[in-house]
């Protein structure tokens, strides 16, 4: 059968079918809305996100150089001194594990990843894992440890102070007891 022997839609069929369709086109609409809402309620009243975000004062600026790690213990947050004059803030709880790492001065194992290949690694006591001072994974991980969001600014008195933004847990230490 060629093109011109196949019968074509008459003009009433093809009328037809663009009537239903432009009738189901404000119901499809009405049925999106409703979904949206529907999605924006739930998400607003049933289904709460537990996200903390919490501040902390790591104190004063000139506590802070390059390649010195700061440990704050109480809070499980380690603050490093970048080569390029930045600070890195590690998070001394593990997320995988939840236990608290432990910082080794004197350990060798991550001294080939650390400046100036200085002796120090973050080992986690739950699964063995270590990391260089950076926090970047050595063995037993491939995973860094999280990093906090450091800011300077000047407190009442004048002094430059560093601020820790931590967010995902509490800036206590969290329930990481362990």
């Amino acid at each position: 059968m060629d093109e011109r022997s196949r019968p074509r839609p008459g003009l009433l069929t093809r009328f037809a079918s663009t009537l239903a369709a432009r009738r189901l086109r404000p119901v499809a609409l009405v049925v999106v809305i409703v979904l949206a809402l529907v999605a924006v309620l739930w998400g607003a009243l049933v289904s709460k996100p537990q996200f903390t975000v919490s501040s902390y004062d790591a104190g004063p600026l000139d506590q802070f150089a390059v390649g010195r790690l700061v440990p704050f213990e109480e809070s499980g947050l380690y603050v490093f001194g970048l080569d390029d004059g930045r600070l890195r803030v590690l998070d001394g709880v593990v997320r995988a594990t939840g236990c608290r790492v432990h910082w080794l001065p004197e350990d060798r194992r991550a001294e080939s990843e650390n400046p100036d290949r200085t002796p120090g690694a973050f080992l986690d006591p739950c699964s063995g894992a270590i990391w260089a001072i950076d926090g970047d994974a050595v063995s037993g991980t491939s995973a860094p440890l999280r990093t906090f969001i450091a800011t300077v600014s000047e407190d009442a008195s004048g002094v430059l102070h560093v601020y820790v933004e931590v967010i995902g847990r509490d800036a206590g230490g969290g329930s990481a007891g362990r």
